[in-house]
């Protein structure tokens, strides 16, 4: 009896610190849990790049999210936000990152500039806690007003990531005049802006490159000016930076 009473305490010892032993680890799993999707948390690194929809940037150690929230998005944007939730959760906590929302309000509004941005000043790291601040920020995102994939791409780059991946819809026709479409001044001044604000650089680990990749997922049906493509062959660090989404296909995913 005696020794069946010692075994029952040392069962019962064991059961205790068998309980306590992952109150070591509540925080951490805490805030891996604070959002869905993330059962690969602490299993990559920034060494696996990031991705959006298929598009890969291979070593991407900082990254930034140009999305169109405009209008013209209404239909598409929960499937695309859903998307970015994704490729969000994915980043490894060597990875820092920032989201644009771009799209015109009007006028009187307090963000009538359209570009809305998370964080509001330079890149957050990928922990956890961030990622799921993000996630919950992006909860807001609405589709209304006029797109502006320039004003969305030009601060992206502001904020000096090695990737930009700019997601947006088919671009009207633009011939030069500001009202003619999305893009406003035409592909030529577009490219060359951007050639002024992320020019080719020489460097001491490689040949000349830009500073930072653009990446372009272009929704719905192909753009017939070509700005988005043009932009990925000459920003885009490489072939596989441009792929058109069909709403179809953007559904099943």
């Amino acid at each position: 009896l005696c020794r069946r009473r010692v075994e029952t305490r040392r069962t019962s010892g064991r059961e205790r610190r068998g309980n306590d032993a992952p109150l070591r680890d509540r925080g951490t799993d805490a805030d891996a849990g604070a959002f869905s999707g993330l059962d690969d948390l602490g299993r990559t690194t920034a060494l696996d790049g990031a991705s959006f929809a298929g598009v890969r940037a291979q070593r991407a150690r900082s990254v930034v999210f140009a999305v169109d929230a405009s209008g013209a998005m209404v239909t598409s944007l929960p499937f695309v936000l859903e998307e970015l939730r994704r490729s969000v959760s994915a980043l490894a906590p060597d990875q820092s990152f920032a989201i644009v929302l771009f799209g015109r309000r009007p006028t009187g509004l307090s963000d009538e500039a359209g570009v809305r941005v998370f964080p509001r000043e330079g890149l957050s790291p990928a922990s956890p806690s961030r990622k799921a601040e993000a996630l919950t920020w992006l909860e807001a995102a609405q589709a209304r007003g006029a797109s502006n994939p320039l004003d969305g791409l030009l601060a992206a780059i502001e904020r000096e990531p090695e990737v930009v991946f700019l997601l947006s819809r088919s671009i009207r026709r633009t011939d030069g005049r500001a009202a003619a479409g999305d893009w406003g001044p035409g592909r030529e001044a577009i490219l060359e802006e951007l050639d002024r604000v992320n020019p080719i650089r020489r460097s001491i680990f490689g040949p000349p490159a830009r500073a930072v990749q653009v990446k372009c997922v272009q929704f719905l049906e192909e753009d017939p000016t070509g700005v988005m493509r043009a932009i990925a062959e000459v920003h885009g660090g490489g072939e596989g930076s441009y792929r058109l989404l069909p709403e179809s296909e953007l559904r099943r995913r």
